[in-house]
């Protein structure tokens, strides 16, 4: 049987409502504090209600008072008490602009509506501040850019497309397995060399291993918890990309620059026009391409510079111009180049070592 003793507010904590939109209701006073709250109530409206004198021409300036100085938002609630007759008479008040005639009767009355009033503010100032606290972080912070729902995008990807269609192909199986890594700020090095597959492998055994992407969240908190320790457990020292072949270098390098720089009129999408265009998309691309740039001329991409490129969406579509500037799509350079010579000739005349990657000399270490 379903429990029916729930509260109204509960079906909506249920549903997913946070906390903090919830408000609880007040604590019920005492039958002593409801007593006394109903006699101050009585008194005030009797002396509301009561018959005042007339107040003749002089008169009113003796009846002159300051309006009671409340503080709702505070525990402290101070009214200025009647100022003497003498004092009335002899001195002008200090602020004429706030100088109002009140009654006594009337006084009394505000002075009792403060009383009971302001608990009930600072009761409702309580019960505001009082937010539910934030969800547990898994401790894993992706790059900048890059929010949960982009590293889904990713994931999916890359698990139920990307890693079926590259079981025969070492070189895009690396390649994925960095941009996994790298979507959780791990930047393991040496997947980029043929003799190091096992170490790809270790990645790409991970992330068969994910939930399915019919349940998204599950996916990526399963990520966030699982990647970040096979992927450290991937490095496996220094990259050698002369060992894959020049084919799937140059047609790798060719596939991402289209992905980064070429407009929708481009024939080679046939009418399917699929860019990097999403900041986590941006991010992996060009720091893919900017690996494989310096690590071609003997430079190293520092840990830093890939995280730079990463480092909020602005300055992540900046660096994609900057480098689509650098490499204008309509030139094709990487599928132009002849042999693995012709590509370290690209990527050092282009001027792209410099800006967007920033590649460092081989002496530079590469960690993370």
């Amino acid at each position: 049987m379903p429990d029916t003793s729930t509260t109204a507010t509960e079906p909506m904590l249920r549903e997913g409502f946070p906390n903090c939109c919830v408000l609880k209701q007040p604590p019920s006073a005492s039958p002593a504090g409801k007593i006394f709250l109903w006699l101050t109530l009585l008194i005030g409206c009797v002396v509301l209600l009561r018959p005042s004198p007339r107040i003749q021409g002089g008169d009113a300036r003796r009846l002159t008072a300051w309006v009671p100085a409340i503080s709702v938002g505070h525990r402290q609630q101070t009214v200025q008490p009647l100022p003497a007759q003498s004092e009335v008479s002899s001195a002008p008040p200090k602020h004429p602009e706030f100088q109002v005639a009140i009654p006594p009767r009337r006084r009394a009355f505000f002075s009792t509506a403060v009383a009971v009033v302001a608990p009930q503010a600072m009761w409702a100032e309580k019960a505001v501040a009082k937010v539910a606290p934030p969800l547990q972080s898994t401790g894993v912070q992706p790059i900048n850019p890059i929010s949960d729902s982009g590293i889904f995008e990713r994931i999916q990807h890359f698990k139920d497309v990307g890693i079926p269609a590259t079981t025969t192909n070492p070189l895009a199986q690396a390649c994925i397995s960095m941009a996994t890594c790298m979507l959780f700020d791990r930047y393991p090095s040496g997947l980029f060399n043929p003799a190091r597959a096992s170490k790809v492998s270790l990645v790409v055994e991970a992330m068969k291993k994910l939930p399915s992407s019919t349940m998204p969240s599950n996916m990526v908190l399963t990520a966030k918890s699982t990647m970040p320790e096979a992927c450290s457990a991937a490095d496996a020292g220094s990259n050698d990309l002369r060992g894959f072949g020049f084919s799937e270098l140059s047609g790798t390098l060719d596939n991402w620059q289209r992905a980064l720089c070429a407009g929708p009129e481009e024939p080679s999408w046939g009418g399917n026009y699929d860019p990097a265009y999403q900041p986590q998309q941006q991010a992996l691309t060009l720091g893919l391409t900017c690996s494989f740039a310096c690590e071609l001329t003997g430079r190293q991409m520092p840990v830093a510079s890939l995280r730079s490129l990463a480092s909020d969406i602005a300055s992540t579509s900046d660096f994609v111009a900057a480098y689509c500037k650098a490499m204008p799509w309509f030139e094709r350079a990487w599928h132009a180049a002849k042999d693995v010579k012709d590509l370290v000739t690209v990527a050092s005349s282009s001027g792209m070592l410099k800006a967007p990657c920033n590649c460092a000399t081989a002496n530079a270490q590469f960690q993370g």
